[in-house]
């Protein structure tokens, strides 16, 4: 068992899936805001992806908050064209390096594995659900087309089911998918490893890119009223 996951990781290592994409990401230049400290240098695969799910998470954040706003039709002049930056880089990030890093070097060691084999299923088609529900927030965040009410509808039902999957998605990875993958692995491949998700990510979205993302992220927040994080403390007397 173990030579055949040390030649699958070295395979799948050298395999020609190391995509790489043209995307021009729209950062945000009208706000100043404290860098991420996400450090392009000795993050490991997971620590990197573990990252890239806190970024998630505060999208999802924004998907709920729309999703309540097209409901009862309070949204602003401007709230629409900030849900389409943000699944924009649900897009690029997650979907274009993220999710295919999991598919492509992740999952495959815990199908051979065989112990997760069944979760690992459930986790692909929800990556392929995500890019179709993906692609419906894209062509219909704008302010043309939730002028129709049935698409309004519809838009506020594909955001509440994005977050509705992929917060048990996310923490199932977190909590089961990426600590059983570092057993399965060894040092020197895991830091080779580690190495290669680093260099897709910069093909993608440039040195430092992510960190950018994580303030177009707040700028999206700050316009819709959900930077500050004291408004999610309860009041408690």
């Amino acid at each position: 068992m173990k030579k055949r996951l040390k030649y699958l990781i070295f395979t799948l290592m050298m395999s020609p899936l190391i995509l790489s994409a043209d995307i021009d990401i729209d950062f945000d230049d009208d706000f100043e805001y404290e860098r991420s400290s996400h450090s392009e240098e000795d993050v490991t695969v997971n620590e990197d992806l573990m990252q890239e799910h806190g970024l998630l998470n505060r999208i999802l954040l924004v998907y709920e908050e729309m999703a309540k706003r097209l409901v009862n039709r309070t949204e602003g002049s401007d709230d629409v064209n900030q849900l389409n930056k943000a699944a924009n880089i649900i897009r690029t990030l997650l979907e274009n390096h993220h999710e295919i890093m999991e598919e492509t070097y992740i999952f495959p060691l815990l199908e051979e594995e065989g112990e997760y084999f069944d979760l690992v299923q459930v986790l692909r088609q929800q990556h392929l659900i995500g890019r179709q529900l993906t692609d419906f927030i894209l062509q219909n965040s704008t302010n043309d087309a939730i002028q129709s009410d049935v698409i309004r509808e519809a838009l506020a039902i594909h955001l509440n089911w994005y977050v509705v999957m992929f917060r048990p998605h996310e923490s199932r990875e977190g909590t089961v998918i990426l600590p059983r993958f570092r057993t399965l692995i060894t040092d020197e491949d895991y830091k080779n490893l580690s190495h290669l998700v680093e260099e897709h990510e910069e093909n993608l979205i440039g040195e430092g890119g992510f960190g950018r993302l994580i303030d177009d992220v707040a700028a999206i927040e700050m316009v819709l009223g959900i930077y500050d994080l004291s408004q999610f403390t309860p009041a408690i007397d």
